[in-house]
């Protein structure tokens, strides 16, 4: 499917496009996370306050540190379960405090689900979901 970048106020409120998207994440209810597609994030990267809402309980999670451009923090690592495109998977997801625009989505936890073209020059990109076995749902 194709998507286009969305234009964004950045750094001394320069016009950027980025490539955004909305996931569900899925506990006791279902919650949409607007994020940032980030090649460079090692793993998904959300703030706590969806995981609370989402009614995820992450009192048994691991903590873990996380490390940013804003430097490090605590983070909680949890399992859960993802939508998009229709179909569903288990992730990886650090939840943390955040105070960026976006949260991201990154390698374990999405690159490794989804195939994922860039095409910058034309402020477009493309995702499909990957052929594999460990799809939830069809």
């Amino acid at each position: 499917m194709e998507f286009s970048y969305t234009k964004n106020l950045g750094i001394g409120r320069q016009v950027r496009y980025d490539p955004l998207i909305s996931v569900t994440l899925i506990g006791e209810k279902e919650i949409d996370i607007y994020s940032l597609i980030d090649s460079g994030s090692p793993s998904n990267l959300f703030s706590a306050d969806y995981a609370k809402a989402a009614g995820i309980d992450l009192s048994n999670a691991k903590l873990v540190e996380v490390h940013g451009v804003n430097g490090k923090q605590d983070g909680f690592l949890k399992k859960v379960t993802m939508r998009f495109l229709g179909k569903e998977w288990q992730s990886d997801v650090v939840f943390c405090e955040r105070s960026e625009d976006h949260d991201l989505l990154g390698g374990e936890g999405f690159f490794q689900y989804f195939d994922v073209s860039f095409r910058y020059y034309e402020r477009k990109f493309s995702i499909s979901p990957v052929p594999a076995l460990h799809w939830k749902n069809n």
